[in-house]
């Protein structure tokens, strides 16, 4: 584990930026501090604290948590999971590979989706994953795609389960795995 000290070096110190500018956060992270894999023991994780009175980070490890909690704290946990979101599908009729990632459920089987290439995916486009079609319904404002699985729900999740990939972000560089979905969460807490 690198020491707190080289941890805090990586710290922004850029100027304050509104909340809204993105530079505000962009900071230098070195690769060594980026963890590919989560720890073995899970309460060995790392756990960064905001000492709010002080304005200052402290390091520490999960299973410090106890002794750090002080009456009148509040806890938020983050309960998502992240699911095999990342799919690869093909052109129905051309055989193209479009990259596929599913960001909003707005039905049992309807999607919005961010692809790749954009430009092979207009509405009326049918993809296909295995033997699993799935339909462009319209191309949005944002860029994003509503897509439909043309199955039945519990198709769509075998899809998910059997071909879909877990979204990792462009820092982890650990090969994709088809599914890991459990483990991934954040634990946030703040003084009253």
């Amino acid at each position: 584990m690198t020491s707190p000290t080289a941890m805090s070096a990586a710290a922004h110190t850029a100027p304050d930026y509104p909340w809204w500018d993105m530079r505000a956060y962009e900071y230098d992270l070195p690769k060594e501090l980026i963890a590919q894999q989560p720890a073995p023991e899970r309460d060995a994780s790392r756990l960064l604290v905001y000492l709010r009175t002080r304005g200052t980070l402290a390091h520490h490890v999960f299973r410090d948590l106890p002794q750090l909690v002080q009456r009148g704290d509040v806890f938020v946990v983050n309960d998502c999971r992240v699911i095999p979101a990342r799919l690869f599908a093909r052109r129905a009729d051309t055989g193209t590979q479009i990259e596929l990632l599913l960001c909003e459920q707005l039905g049992a089987t309807h999607w919005a989706a961010c692809v790749r290439p954009g430009r092979s995916c207009r509405a009326g486009v049918e993809l296909c994953v295995a033997d699993t079609r799935i339909a462009v319904r319209a191309v949005r404002a944002d860029g994003l795609r509503d897509i439909e699985f043309l199955c039945a729900p519990e198709q769509m999740q075998h899809v998910l389960d059997a071909h879909g990939i877990v979204p990792l972000p462009p820092c982890a560089t650990r090969r994709h795995r088809r599914r890991r979905a459990h483990g991934r969460s954040a634990f946030y807490t703040r003084a009253a």
